[in-house]
């Protein structure tokens, strides 16, 4: 299909696709000059769209209470992907109040990020948590579980983090779910993997687990006997 028709099936007009294509550099190939759509790269768009509603969501709803991992890279001086491995890294309290529990930087959780930067081995201006590197994260997509019973309702997008001499890093923020490999490939096989597998262990109790239940619900869902998801 052409980018007009794309761009009617999705709720869009022409420029916004486009926009949002380039933005997230979702590759659609061309015939000549014109770009041809076709049923998935709509779900990347899809799935870039609903990652960017979370991040707004989530900004709106720490503000109240702290500041979103944005607003605290902000001030800290750090990308958000560099506070957000590098909290996780030091395993540094933050608050995650209301359901989807995103977190809300408060005095207390930034001032305990200033103190773990400051412990780190001298780096040249402005510091930099150790393991990371000024290469941009990108965004990826987890298009399909590793078991035929269950399956993802829309593309699942995931940060992924060039790391000096050893790999990438790809993270799934709503579950703090991380994983490392050697290629993008690997790190996305592997997240993958850790994405099933935290749905099957939070199946089996979830009221031990309700915000994380929620969050699964919305990416996972089972398949009817037909194939069709249900």
């Amino acid at each position: 299909m052409r980018t007009a028709q794309a761009a009617e099936i999705l709720g869009l007009k022409p420029d916004q696709l486009l926009q949002i294509v380039h933005q997230n550099e979702i590759e659609v190939p061309k015939d000549v000059d014109r770009y041809v759509w076709a049923e998935a790269h709509l779900d990347q768009v899809r799935a870039a769209i609903a990652e960017r509603r979370r991040q707004r969501e989530e900004e709106a709803s720490a503000s109240p209470q702290g500041l979103s991992t944005r607003q605290a890279a902000e001030r800290l001086g750090l990308s958000y992907e560099e506070l957000l491995v590098f909290v996780r890294e030091q395993e540094i309290p933050v608050p995650r109040p209301g359901p989807l529990r995103h977190y809300a930087f408060d005095e207390t959780s930034l001032g305990l990020v200033r103190q773990a930067l400051a412990a780190l081995p001298s780096v040249p201006e402005p510091p930099r948590p150790r393991g990371l590197t000024t290469k941009p994260a990108e965004t990826a997509f987890i298009n399909a579980l590793p078991e035929r019973g269950h399956a993802l309702k829309t593309p699942v997008a995931v940060l992924v983090l060039p790391l000096p001499d050893t790999g990438f890093l790809a993270s799934l923020a709503e579950l703090s779910l991380t994983a490392e490999g050697k290629s993008r490939h690997d790190v996305l096989r592997l997240l993958r993997q850790k994405l099933w597998s935290r749905y099957r262990e939070v199946s089996t109790n979830p009221d031990a687990f309700p915000d994380e239940w929620t969050v699964l619900r919305q990416l996972i869902v089972p398949r009817s006997p037909g194939g069709a998801q249900g």
